[in-house]
C-alpha cells in the first residue's frame, strides 16, 4: 500500500469543483487503479484547509501525518502552500505572511516532511486573475496580485531546489493554457482547472513510479 497525504489550502480541499477538487480526483483515480489491479493499493488523504498559510501548516503537518501514518507502508507527502501567504493588504502595504517569513516557514515544513515521510513533493503556485481580485470580492481589505504570487512562487522554487524537493509543475501547466478560463472566482480553479491540476499531478507521480 502507498499512502499519499496532500497538505494544502482551499484548492486542495476542493473549492470549487463538483467532483470534489483535484485531490479527490486523484483519490478516485487511485481507487480505479486498485479495482483494475488489486495488488495496487493506495490511500489518499485530503488535508487541505481553507485559508491556511505556511504558518498554520508548519504547526499541523507533523501531528496530522502521525495520526494517519501506517509504519508498514510507503508514505508520500504532497504540499501546496503559499497562495494565501501572498494575500496583499493595500492599506497596510504588506502581505498576510511576509516573504521572508514564508521562506522560513516553508523550510520548516519541508524539513519536517522529509523527516517523517518516504518522499516529499511540492506543487508550485497557480496564477491568479488580479484584474478581478483587486479587491477580493469576499474580503474587501485584501487583494491578490499575480506579480506578488510570482515572487512567492520564486521563493518556493528556490527553497525546494536548496532542499532537493522536486516540484510538480502546476504553474507551468496552467501558463500553457488560457488559464483565466480555468478559474471559478478569479482565484480558485473551476472544474476544468482542477482537472488540469489533477492530470499534472497524475503524470508526475507516474513518472516517479508512484502510480
Amino acid at each position: 500500500m502507498t499512502q499519499i497525504l496532500v497538505f494544502g489550502t482551499s484548492t486542495e480541499w476542493g473549492a470549487w469543483d463538483a467532483q470534489g477538487g483535484w485531490v479527490d480526483r486523484l483519490k478516485q483515480h487511485c481507487n480505479q487503479l486498485h479495482l483494475k489491479a488489486p495488488e495496487q493499493y493506495y490511500v489518499v488523504y485530503n488535508l487541505g484547509v481553507s485559508g491556511d498559510t505556511s504558518r498554520e501548516l508548519s504547526v499541523r503537518i507533523r501531528e496530522e501525518f502521525r495520526a494517519r501514518k501506517d509504519p508498514a507502508e510507503k508514505n508520500i507527502i504532497l504540499i501546496s502552500i503559499g497562495g494565501n501567504d501572498a494575500a496583499y493588504f493595500p492599506k497596510k502595504n504588506k502581505c498576510l505572511v511576509p516573504l521572508e517569513e514564508y521562506k522560513l516557514n516553508l523550510t520548516k515544513i519541508l524539513t519536517t516532511a522529509q523527516r517523517i515521510a518516504d518522499k516529499v513533493y511540492c506543487l508550485d503556485l497557480e496564477p491568479v486573475d488580479d484584474e478581478r481580485m483587486n479587491p477580493c470580492s469576499w474580503r474587501k481589505e485584501i487583494c491578490y496580485q499575480d506579480s506578488i504570487v510570482r515572487e512567492y512562487n520564486t521563493a518556493l522554487l528556490e527553497t525546494c531546489a536548496r532542499m532537493k524537493v522536486k516540484i510538480i509543475p502546476s504553474y507551468e501547466a496552467w501558463r500553457k493554457e488560457n488559464w483565466k478560463l480555468l478559474l471559478h472566482d478569479r482565484l480558485h480553479p473551476n472544474s476544468k482547472g482542477h482537472e488540469l491540476t489533477f492530470n499534472t499531478v497524475r503524470k508526475f507521480l507516474e513518472g516517479e513510479k508512484i502510480l
